[in-house]
């Protein structure tokens, strides 16, 4: 696999990496703003409630029996309010956020990839057992200026297509 590093690559790394944020954000959309909300709609799905399996009987009790209310009552996990307080606007902004996600998929598939890992890598950040983004861009034999590049050209395209269908900034 060749690592030749495109000279628009390192073009545009050099670019970002030299602008200073402004004080205040536009009133439209942007590949920052956009990153953001997709990053938190990434949060507010790991803190959703999971729907958990009754466990089987072990090898210690080979002849118990459930009745079929004990495992319908196994069928979901209670939900706890005060870690996983998940409102209705939260998850509606989740799944507005999340549908994003089509867009770049059906324009590039490589910027799609680019920017769901980066997303997944990003809401465990410190996390225990996280993966970092250079270890992932080793791990798939790509340098991690391209996998930048990738992931902020998935960004532009979200942002231009929401500014060009006029859907207003939340």
């Amino acid at each position: 696999m060749s690592y030749a590093v495109k000279a628009e690559e390192v073009a545009y790394v050099e670019k970002v990496n030299n602008l200073e944020a402004p004080d205040e954000e536009p009133n439209w959309w942007t590949p920052s703003r956009v990153q953001r909300h997709l990053l938190e709609a990434f949060k507010i799905d790991d803190r959703m409630p999971k729907v958990a399996s009754p466990k089987q009987p072990g090898s210690a009790h080979p002849a118990m029996e459930y009745t079929r209310e004990e495992i319908e009552a196994w069928e979901t996990v209670p939900l706890d309010p005060r870690r996983f307080p998940v409102t209705r606007e939260q998850e509606r902004a989740m799944n507005v956020a999340l549908d994003w996600l089509f867009i770049v998929r059906a324009e590039n598939m490589d910027a799609y990839r680019a920017l769901r890992a980066f997303m997944l890598i990003e809401r465990r950040r410190g996390g225990e057992g996280c993966q970092t983004i250079k270890r992932y861009c080793r791990d798939i034999g790509v340098l991690r200026v391209t996998f930048l590049y990738r992931k902020d050209r998935a960004l532009s395209l979200i942002a231009s297509k929401l500014n060009a269908d006029l859907l207003p900034v939340f």
